[in-house]
Protein backbone atom coordinates (compact mmCIF):
# COMPACT_ATOMS: atom_id res chain seq x y z
CA UNK A 1 0.00 0.00 0.00
CA UNK A 2 3.02 2.34 0.40
CA UNK A 3 4.10 3.77 -2.15
CA UNK A 4 1.15 3.62 -3.89
CA UNK A 5 0.38 6.45 -6.41
CA UNK A 6 -2.63 8.54 -5.92
CA UNK A 7 -5.57 7.33 -3.80
CA UNK A 8 -8.90 8.34 -5.23
CA UNK A 9 -12.36 7.39 -5.17
CA UNK A 10 -13.11 4.08 -6.37
CA UNK A 11 -15.26 4.18 -9.55
CA UNK A 12 -15.27 1.70 -11.39
CA UNK A 13 -17.85 0.76 -14.19
CA UNK A 14 -18.28 -1.31 -17.49
CA UNK A 15 -19.24 -0.89 -21.03
CA UNK A 16 -21.90 -2.79 -22.86
CA UNK A 17 -22.05 -6.68 -21.71
CA UNK A 18 -18.21 -7.03 -20.43
CA UNK A 19 -18.28 -6.31 -17.03
CA UNK A 20 -14.27 -4.27 -17.34
CA UNK A 21 -14.39 -3.40 -13.21
CA UNK A 22 -17.39 -3.01 -10.82
CA UNK A 23 -20.29 -1.51 -12.37
CA UNK A 24 -22.29 -3.34 -15.00
CA UNK A 25 -24.37 -2.74 -17.61
CA UNK A 26 -26.26 -5.93 -20.17
CA UNK A 27 -28.17 -4.06 -23.05
CA UNK A 28 -30.99 -5.99 -24.32
CA UNK A 29 -30.42 -8.80 -26.78
CA UNK A 30 -30.32 -7.06 -30.15
CA UNK A 31 -29.49 -8.49 -33.68
CA UNK A 32 -25.84 -6.54 -34.29
CA UNK A 33 -26.97 -4.61 -37.05
CA UNK A 34 -29.61 -3.00 -35.61
CA UNK A 35 -27.91 -3.09 -31.76
CA UNK A 36 -27.47 0.86 -30.34
CA UNK A 37 -24.24 1.78 -29.36
CA UNK A 38 -23.93 0.73 -25.92
CA UNK A 39 -23.84 3.13 -22.98
CA UNK A 40 -21.54 2.79 -19.58
CA UNK A 41 -22.96 3.38 -16.05
CA UNK A 42 -20.77 4.10 -13.01
CA UNK A 43 -21.69 3.62 -9.64
CA UNK A 44 -20.01 4.70 -6.49
CA UNK A 45 -18.56 1.50 -4.47
CA UNK A 46 -17.10 2.77 -1.23
CA UNK A 47 -20.38 4.25 -0.28
CA UNK A 48 -19.77 4.57 3.30
CA UNK A 49 -16.67 6.78 2.92
CA UNK A 50 -17.58 10.85 3.38
CA UNK A 51 -16.98 12.25 0.06
CA UNK A 52 -15.27 15.55 1.49
CA UNK A 53 -13.00 14.02 4.69
CA UNK A 54 -9.38 13.30 3.79
CA UNK A 55 -7.65 10.80 4.06
CA UNK A 56 -11.43 9.14 5.13
CA UNK A 57 -12.23 9.53 1.49
CA UNK A 58 -9.24 7.35 -0.29
CA UNK A 59 -9.04 4.00 -1.33
CA UNK A 60 -7.02 2.47 -3.70
CA UNK A 61 -5.82 -1.46 -4.70
CA UNK A 62 -9.48 -3.03 -5.84
CA UNK A 63 -10.21 -6.00 -6.00
CA UNK A 64 -13.21 -8.00 -7.51
CA UNK A 65 -15.13 -11.12 -7.43
CA UNK A 66 -18.69 -12.19 -8.97
CA UNK A 67 -20.68 -15.22 -7.20
CA UNK A 68 -20.66 -17.79 -9.93
CA UNK A 69 -23.84 -19.40 -8.75
CA UNK A 70 -25.42 -15.99 -8.64
CA UNK A 71 -24.01 -13.51 -11.17
CA UNK A 72 -26.08 -10.30 -9.80
CA UNK A 73 -23.60 -10.62 -6.37
CA UNK A 74 -20.44 -9.05 -6.65
CA UNK A 75 -18.45 -8.71 -3.61
CA UNK A 76 -15.22 -6.20 -3.50
CA UNK A 77 -12.18 -5.12 -1.55
CA UNK A 78 -9.77 -2.76 -1.27
CA UNK A 79 -7.14 -0.71 0.72
CA UNK A 80 -9.74 1.96 2.49
CA UNK A 81 -8.82 4.74 4.54
CA UNK A 82 -12.17 5.42 6.03
CA UNK A 83 -11.80 4.30 9.61
CA UNK A 84 -8.98 6.49 9.88
CA UNK A 85 -9.01 10.32 11.74
CA UNK A 86 -9.93 13.12 9.86
CA UNK A 87 -6.28 14.28 9.19
CA UNK A 88 -4.16 15.73 11.77
CA UNK A 89 -3.09 19.26 11.38
CA UNK A 90 0.37 18.58 13.18
CA UNK A 91 1.23 15.55 11.07
CA UNK A 92 -0.03 17.21 7.84
CA UNK A 93 1.80 20.76 8.56
CA UNK A 94 5.22 19.35 9.98
CA UNK A 95 5.13 16.38 8.11
CA UNK A 96 2.80 16.10 5.34
CA UNK A 97 1.27 13.13 6.28
CA UNK A 98 -2.03 13.01 8.15
CA UNK A 99 -1.50 10.62 11.14
CA UNK A 100 1.12 10.44 14.10
CA UNK A 101 3.16 8.16 14.50
CA UNK A 102 3.99 8.73 10.85
CA UNK A 103 2.95 6.03 8.63
CA UNK A 104 0.92 3.97 11.14
CA UNK A 105 -2.18 5.36 9.79
CA UNK A 106 -3.78 5.59 13.48
CA UNK A 107 -2.64 1.82 15.25
CA UNK A 108 -5.41 -0.49 15.62
CA UNK A 109 -7.51 0.82 13.30
CA UNK A 110 -8.15 -1.51 9.80
CA UNK A 111 -7.43 -0.12 6.35
CA UNK A 112 -9.28 -2.75 4.21
CA UNK A 113 -12.20 -2.08 2.82
CA UNK A 114 -15.36 -4.64 2.16
CA UNK A 115 -18.21 -3.65 -0.42
CA UNK A 116 -21.30 -5.82 -1.97
CA UNK A 117 -23.59 -5.48 -4.69
CA UNK A 118 -27.27 -7.39 -5.51
CA UNK A 119 -27.79 -6.01 -8.49
CA UNK A 120 -24.87 -6.39 -11.05
CA UNK A 121 -23.06 -3.41 -9.92
CA UNK A 122 -25.75 -1.16 -10.61
CA UNK A 123 -25.37 0.21 -6.41
CA UNK A 124 -23.35 -1.23 -3.68
CA UNK A 125 -23.05 -1.21 0.18
CA UNK A 126 -20.36 -0.86 2.83
CA UNK A 127 -21.71 -2.06 5.28
CA UNK A 128 -21.72 -0.87 9.24
CA UNK A 129 -19.73 -3.45 11.38
CA UNK A 130 -18.11 -2.72 14.98
CA UNK A 131 -14.07 -2.82 16.00
CA UNK A 132 -11.62 0.13 16.31
CA UNK A 133 -12.30 3.84 14.90
CA UNK A 134 -10.13 7.09 14.80
CA UNK A 135 -12.95 9.25 13.25
CA UNK A 136 -14.14 10.57 16.26
CA UNK A 137 -10.56 12.00 16.86
CA UNK A 138 -10.51 15.88 16.78
CA UNK A 139 -7.50 16.64 14.29
CA UNK A 140 -5.99 19.81 16.47
CA UNK A 141 -5.39 17.24 19.51
CA UNK A 142 -2.71 14.53 18.85
CA UNK A 143 -2.28 11.87 19.93
CA UNK A 144 -5.28 10.31 18.34
CA UNK A 145 -6.40 7.27 20.61
CA UNK A 146 -8.40 5.24 18.53
CA UNK A 147 -11.40 3.61 20.51
CA UNK A 148 -14.07 0.92 19.56
CA UNK A 149 -17.04 1.59 17.17
CA UNK A 150 -18.79 1.67 14.32
CA UNK A 151 -16.02 0.55 11.49
CA UNK A 152 -16.72 0.43 7.36
CA UNK A 153 -14.05 -2.15 6.93
CA UNK A 154 -13.74 -6.21 7.25
CA UNK A 155 -14.40 -7.09 10.61
CA UNK A 156 -13.40 -9.05 13.74
CA UNK A 157 -10.04 -8.17 13.29
CA UNK A 158 -9.84 -6.08 16.69
CA UNK A 159 -11.34 -8.65 18.30
CA UNK A 160 -8.77 -10.91 17.54
CA UNK A 161 -6.01 -8.29 18.46
CA UNK A 162 -4.97 -7.68 14.47
CA UNK A 163 -5.57 -5.15 12.01
CA UNK A 164 -6.79 -5.44 8.24
CA UNK A 165 -3.74 -3.67 6.81
CA UNK A 166 -3.53 -4.13 2.56
CA UNK A 167 -3.67 -6.06 -0.14
CA UNK A 168 -7.17 -7.32 -0.13
CA UNK A 169 -8.11 -10.22 -2.80
CA UNK A 170 -11.83 -11.83 -3.00
CA UNK A 171 -12.83 -15.08 -3.99
CA UNK A 172 -15.83 -17.23 -4.31
CA UNK A 173 -16.19 -21.42 -3.84
CA UNK A 174 -18.77 -23.41 -3.09
CA UNK A 175 -19.43 -24.25 0.94
CA UNK A 176 -17.78 -27.26 2.55
CA UNK A 177 -20.45 -29.75 4.11
CA UNK A 178 -19.27 -33.17 5.99
CA UNK A 179 -16.15 -32.67 4.29
CA UNK A 180 -17.87 -32.00 1.13
CA UNK A 181 -17.75 -29.17 -1.44
CA UNK A 182 -20.87 -28.67 -3.24
CA UNK A 183 -22.96 -24.87 -4.43
CA UNK A 184 -26.61 -27.35 -3.36
CA UNK A 185 -24.25 -26.16 0.28
CA UNK A 186 -24.24 -22.46 -0.23
CA UNK A 187 -21.74 -20.08 -1.84
CA UNK A 188 -18.60 -19.31 0.40
CA UNK A 189 -16.73 -15.84 -0.23
CA UNK A 190 -12.96 -15.81 1.15
CA UNK A 191 -11.82 -12.27 1.47
CA UNK A 192 -7.79 -12.14 2.16
CA UNK A 193 -5.49 -9.25 3.59
CA UNK A 194 -2.30 -8.38 5.33
CA UNK A 195 -2.95 -7.87 8.61
CA UNK A 196 -0.65 -6.78 11.79
CA UNK A 197 -1.19 -6.55 15.14
CA UNK A 198 -2.56 -3.65 16.67
CA UNK A 199 0.57 -2.23 17.33
CA UNK A 200 2.35 -2.93 14.04
CA UNK A 201 5.18 -4.92 16.55
CA UNK A 202 6.17 -8.62 15.66
CA UNK A 203 2.76 -11.18 16.06
CA UNK A 204 3.68 -13.84 18.41
CA UNK A 205 1.07 -16.28 19.15
CA UNK A 206 1.05 -19.70 17.87
CA UNK A 207 3.85 -20.42 14.95
CA UNK A 208 3.81 -16.70 13.67
CA UNK A 209 6.50 -14.52 14.79
CA UNK A 210 6.62 -11.85 12.29
CA UNK A 211 5.67 -8.36 12.05
CA UNK A 212 2.86 -9.29 8.87
CA UNK A 213 0.84 -12.10 8.64
CA UNK A 214 -1.75 -13.17 5.13
CA UNK A 215 -5.01 -13.67 6.75
CA UNK A 216 -8.18 -15.21 5.11
CA UNK A 217 -11.78 -14.29 6.34
CA UNK A 218 -15.09 -15.76 4.89
CA UNK A 219 -18.71 -15.22 4.88
CA UNK A 220 -21.63 -17.44 3.15
CA UNK A 221 -24.57 -17.44 1.19
CA UNK A 222 -24.63 -13.63 0.39
CA UNK A 223 -27.58 -11.18 1.28
CA UNK A 224 -28.20 -7.77 2.25
CA UNK A 225 -29.67 -8.96 5.87
CA UNK A 226 -26.30 -11.68 6.01
CA UNK A 227 -23.56 -9.04 5.17
CA UNK A 228 -25.11 -6.72 7.67
CA UNK A 229 -24.68 -9.15 10.36
CA UNK A 230 -21.53 -8.77 11.47
CA UNK A 231 -21.49 -12.58 13.41
CA UNK A 232 -21.92 -14.07 9.89
CA UNK A 233 -18.57 -13.90 9.34
CA UNK A 234 -16.05 -16.47 9.97
CA UNK A 235 -12.53 -14.85 11.98
CA UNK A 236 -9.56 -13.81 10.79
CA UNK A 237 -7.36 -17.59 9.83
CA UNK A 238 -3.45 -17.40 9.30
CA UNK A 239 -1.92 -18.49 5.96
CA UNK A 240 -0.03 -19.82 6.60
CA UNK A 241 -0.27 -20.99 10.34
CA UNK A 242 3.56 -20.80 10.72
CA UNK A 243 5.98 -17.91 9.49
CA UNK A 244 9.48 -16.89 10.84
CA UNK A 245 10.60 -13.99 12.21
CA UNK A 246 12.62 -13.61 8.47
CA UNK A 247 9.67 -13.80 6.44
CA UNK A 248 8.00 -10.70 4.68
CA UNK A 249 4.92 -11.93 3.31
CA UNK A 250 3.37 -9.63 0.34
CA UNK A 251 1.28 -9.68 -2.41
CA UNK A 252 -1.02 -12.50 -1.54
CA UNK A 253 -4.49 -13.28 -3.72
CA UNK A 254 -6.67 -15.57 -3.35
CA UNK A 255 -8.78 -17.66 -5.20
CA UNK A 256 -11.13 -20.98 -5.26
CA UNK A 257 -11.63 -23.71 -7.26
CA UNK A 258 -15.77 -23.16 -8.63
CA UNK A 259 -15.19 -25.98 -11.75
CA UNK A 260 -17.50 -29.07 -10.46
CA UNK A 261 -15.90 -30.70 -12.79
CA UNK A 262 -12.33 -30.54 -10.93
CA UNK A 263 -10.42 -33.14 -8.90
CA UNK A 264 -9.66 -30.42 -6.73
CA UNK A 265 -13.13 -28.84 -6.55
CA UNK A 266 -13.29 -26.13 -3.80
CA UNK A 267 -9.85 -25.87 -3.03
CA UNK A 268 -9.03 -22.18 -1.75
CA UNK A 269 -5.37 -21.04 -3.03
CA UNK A 270 -3.37 -18.51 -1.58
CA UNK A 271 -0.34 -17.17 -3.80
CA UNK A 272 2.10 -14.77 -2.10
CA UNK A 273 5.00 -13.66 -2.00
CA UNK A 274 7.94 -14.33 0.86
CA UNK A 275 10.68 -11.77 0.86
CA UNK A 276 12.87 -13.43 3.30
CA UNK A 277 15.69 -12.04 5.08
CA UNK A 278 17.26 -10.43 8.09
CA UNK A 279 20.54 -9.05 6.07
CA UNK A 280 19.77 -5.49 6.07
CA UNK A 281 19.58 -5.35 2.02
CA UNK A 282 22.96 -7.33 1.15
CA UNK A 283 20.55 -10.20 0.04
CA UNK A 284 16.54 -10.44 -0.52
CA UNK A 285 15.45 -13.84 -1.11
CA UNK A 286 12.43 -14.13 -2.69
CA UNK A 287 9.97 -16.87 -2.32
CA UNK A 288 7.17 -17.29 -4.52
CA UNK A 289 4.71 -19.56 -2.51
CA UNK A 290 1.11 -20.99 -2.63
CA UNK A 291 -0.84 -21.87 0.52
CA UNK A 292 -3.77 -24.60 -0.24
CA UNK A 293 -6.71 -25.48 2.17
CA UNK A 294 -8.93 -28.41 1.29
CA UNK A 295 -11.38 -27.41 4.35
CA UNK A 296 -13.33 -24.57 3.54
CA UNK A 297 -10.14 -22.09 4.32
CA UNK A 298 -10.07 -23.37 8.33
CA UNK A 299 -5.97 -24.57 7.72
CA UNK A 300 -3.48 -24.16 5.17
CA UNK A 301 -0.64 -26.04 3.56
CA UNK A 302 2.08 -23.43 2.30
CA UNK A 303 4.33 -24.43 -0.81
CA UNK A 304 7.21 -22.98 -2.32
CA UNK A 305 6.40 -23.20 -6.01
CA UNK A 306 9.89 -21.87 -7.45
CA UNK A 307 13.31 -21.47 -6.19
CA UNK A 308 14.59 -18.36 -4.31
CA UNK A 309 15.71 -15.82 -6.30
CA UNK A 310 18.10 -13.29 -4.31
CA UNK A 311 19.47 -9.53 -4.61
CA UNK A 312 19.77 -7.68 -8.31
CA UNK A 313 22.28 -10.02 -9.98
CA UNK A 314 19.54 -12.53 -10.55
CA UNK A 315 16.48 -11.02 -10.93
CA UNK A 316 13.45 -10.93 -8.96
CA UNK A 317 10.16 -12.45 -8.87
CA UNK A 318 7.21 -10.44 -7.39
CA UNK A 319 3.17 -11.50 -7.10
CA UNK A 320 4.10 -15.06 -8.76
CA UNK A 321 5.77 -14.51 -12.25
CA UNK A 322 9.33 -13.99 -12.95
CA UNK A 323 10.94 -10.35 -13.86
CA UNK A 324 14.10 -9.31 -15.53
CA UNK A 325 15.86 -5.99 -14.17
CA UNK A 326 18.83 -6.22 -16.49
CA UNK A 327 19.19 -6.78 -20.69
CA UNK A 328 22.24 -9.04 -21.56
CA UNK A 329 25.58 -7.31 -22.49
CA UNK A 330 27.67 -8.45 -24.73
CA UNK A 331 31.39 -8.66 -23.77
CA UNK A 332 33.37 -6.00 -24.42
CA UNK A 333 37.56 -5.83 -24.01
CA UNK A 334 39.76 -2.96 -24.66
CA UNK A 335 42.11 -3.15 -26.56
CA UNK A 336 45.85 -1.14 -25.38
CA UNK A 337 45.07 1.98 -27.25
CA UNK A 338 41.53 2.09 -26.20
CA UNK A 339 42.68 1.95 -21.95
CA UNK A 340 44.87 4.66 -22.63
CA UNK A 341 41.82 6.46 -23.21
CA UNK A 342 40.19 5.10 -20.31
CA UNK A 343 37.79 2.45 -21.90
CA UNK A 344 35.68 0.30 -19.63
CA UNK A 345 35.91 -3.61 -20.09
CA UNK A 346 32.26 -5.25 -19.70
CA UNK A 347 31.40 -8.92 -18.98
CA UNK A 348 28.63 -11.29 -18.43
CA UNK A 349 29.55 -12.46 -14.70
CA UNK A 350 26.56 -14.94 -14.94
CA UNK A 351 26.32 -16.68 -18.46
CA UNK A 352 22.60 -16.50 -19.83
CA UNK A 353 22.21 -20.44 -20.06
CA UNK A 354 22.83 -20.47 -16.28
CA UNK A 355 19.50 -18.55 -15.46
CA UNK A 356 20.30 -15.28 -14.74
CA UNK A 357 20.43 -12.09 -16.47
CA UNK A 358 23.86 -10.39 -17.32
CA UNK A 359 25.94 -8.08 -15.11
CA UNK A 360 27.96 -5.12 -16.10
CA UNK A 361 30.87 -4.65 -14.07
CA UNK A 362 32.52 -1.37 -14.27
CA UNK A 363 36.70 -1.87 -12.89
CA UNK A 364 36.54 1.70 -12.54
CA UNK A 365 34.00 1.45 -10.15
CA UNK A 366 34.32 -1.70 -7.84
CA UNK A 367 32.99 -0.16 -4.91
CA UNK A 368 29.57 -0.20 -6.37
CA UNK A 369 27.73 -3.60 -6.77
CA UNK A 370 27.09 -4.49 -10.30
CA UNK A 371 24.27 -2.47 -12.45
CA UNK A 372 22.43 -3.09 -15.69
CA UNK A 373 21.07 -0.45 -18.62
CA UNK A 374 19.17 1.99 -16.66
CA UNK A 375 19.78 0.32 -13.20
CA UNK A 376 21.49 2.55 -11.54
CA UNK A 377 24.77 1.21 -9.45
CA UNK A 378 23.88 1.10 -5.72
CA UNK A 379 26.71 0.48 -2.84
CA UNK A 380 26.85 -2.36 -0.58
CA UNK A 381 24.32 -2.76 1.88
CA UNK A 382 21.74 -0.45 0.02
CA UNK A 383 18.71 -2.02 0.18
CA UNK A 384 16.89 -3.07 -3.36
CA UNK A 385 13.03 -2.59 -2.28
CA UNK A 386 11.09 -5.04 -4.76
CA UNK A 387 7.69 -4.39 -2.74
CA UNK A 388 7.11 -2.58 0.46
CA UNK A 389 3.80 -1.60 2.31
CA UNK A 390 2.37 1.44 4.41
Amino acid sequence: MSGRKGLRFLMLAVAGSVLCALGAVVPTAQAASTAPPATATGALVSVGSPTGNHPQNAQNEPALAVDPTAPNILAAGANDLVDMQPCSQKASTTAGACSFPLGTFNLGVGLTGVYFSFNSGHSWVQPTYQGLTAVGCDPTVEPCTPHPGPIHTVPNFFENGLRSRSDPGVAFGPVPKNGTFSYSNGSRLYFATLATNLTDTKIQRGGINSNFAITVSHIDNLTPARVASQSNWSAPVFVPAHIASAAGLDKEQVWADNAATSHFFGNVYVCYSDFHSLSRGHNFALFPSVAVSSDGGLTWTPHHVAPATTAAPQGFRQGGHAQRRHRQRRPHRCGRHERARGCVERRPERPESRGGPAVVLDERRPNLVPAGDGVPARRPGALLRAGHRP
